[in-house]
């Protein structure tokens, strides 16, 4: 008898902690998620029926490293990554769009390549203006998913400079986009839609039928738990960045490329209308430097593709700036990267910085130049 009452007692207990879990992660699942390494966001961007994604405007979203491990992402008025204790700025004078690797959810603000770039600009100017280059990287940036929010949330602003970082995973990623995109019979833009939004059919005897499991935080959570535990794989894999390589020695690759660039160049002629200044800054990736052992490459896939950005951009007039040979040559690119993810190391990120300030120093000195007049 004392034995069925302590297996009851047991029994009351178990579902006890289960209800309370249930009830904990129901009403605080972005709260709780990172703390076990899932990230139950985008790094705070959401699903959206008309621009893709949209951006968390005033918010602080917070990021999962590794179980345990997070950082605080703060945004501001425009959805821009910021440090906690920035004010908004009406008129920044650099908006730099990109993608994750722009925007570094992995490292604090005061380390990316973004802040460091504003750090070196001011005191080389002998200003002290905070926050003068803003930090626009989302998720799956590309210039697609730019150009649907250009007017929206960088033109408002009326910046003196607009600058879109790409890289392998911007052209990439503009298929996935592409594909959620309605556009006219003109080539504009109609509608935007998130994958991730499911459609509403009302009363339609086809709609589908709601799984009852679903409604439960537990099990959304514990399921992808268990079998990371077990695939020793702790990190958060999104099926919408499993992207397959681009393949560029297929038949129309080249074609593939400029429908993927072609985003910028609507954008630069919106620029030039502004009086705002256009470039297209090149990220190259890890594989794109290194090998499998960490020694630098002398030739890569991506040269043929890089090459077509470049004279695809530069022909209609973008200026356009191709880090990999920088970063190449500089002794410690070996440091640039992070061994567990194609990101830049905080290491990496102080070397982009360093190469911005004189590429962008160089092409301001240029540019002066082919204005001044001659007598």
């Amino acid at each position: 008898m004392p034995r069925f009452r302590c297996l009851i007692l047991g029994v009351l207990i178990l579902c006890g902690l289960v209800a309370g879990s249930e009830y904990a992660l129901r009403y605080h699942f972005d709260l709780a998620a990172p703390q076990i390494g899932l990230n139950s966001q985008n790094f705070g961007w959401t699903a959206c029926n008309h621009s893709y994604l949209a951006a968390p405007v005033n918010q602080t979203v917070t990021f999962a490293i590794k179980p345990g491990v997070t950082n605080d992402l703060h945004f501001g008025d425009a959805g821009f990554r910021q440090a906690a204790t920035s004010s908004n700025l009406t008129a920044p004078e650099t908006i730099c769009l990109g993608d994750e690797r722009v925007l570094a959810p992995e490292i604090k603000h005061h380390q990316t390549f973004i802040a460091l770039w504003d750090q070196l600009s001011n005191s080389s100017s002998g200003r002290n203006d905070e926050s003068s280059i803003c930090n626009a990287g989302m998720p799956y940036g590309c210039p697609l998913l730019w150009q649907i929010q250009f007017d929206e949330r960088i033109l408002p602003l009326k910046p003196r400079r607009v600058v879109c970082f790409i890289g392998q995973a911007c052209l990439q990623n503009d298929y996935h986009v592409r594909r959620s995109v309605i556009f006219d019979e003109y080539g504009q833009i109609v509608a935007s839609k998130h994958p991730g939004i499911k459609s509403d059919h009302g009363n339609s005897p086809q709609k589908r039928q709601k799984n009852p499991l679903e409604d439960y935080a537990l099990f959304r959570l514990g399921v992808p738990v268990i079998c990371k535990f077990f695939l020793n794989d702790m990190t958060q894999s999104d099926p919408l960045r499993t992207a397959s390589p681009m393949m560029m020695k297929t038949a129309g690759s080249n074609e593939f490329i400029q429908l993927s660039l072609s985003p910028l160049l609507d954008m630069a002629k919106r620029c030039q209308a502004a009086n705002i200044e256009f470039f297209v800054v090149y990220l190259p990736d890890q594989d794109e430097i290194l090998n499998h052992d960490g020694h630098q490459i002398s030739r890569n896939h991506s040269e043929s593709h890089r090459q077509i950005a470049s004279e695809y951009l530069t022909n209609a007039g973008v200026p356009f700036i191709d880090l990999i040979s920088l970063l190449k040559s500089d002794p410690q690119v070996a440091n640039a990267f992070n061994k567990q993810s194609d990101h830049f190391s905080v290491a990496g990120h102080q070397m982009i910085a360093d190469l911005l300030v004189k590429s962008f120093n160089l092409s301001q000195a240029t540019n002066a130049m082919e204005n001044r007049v001659t007598k």
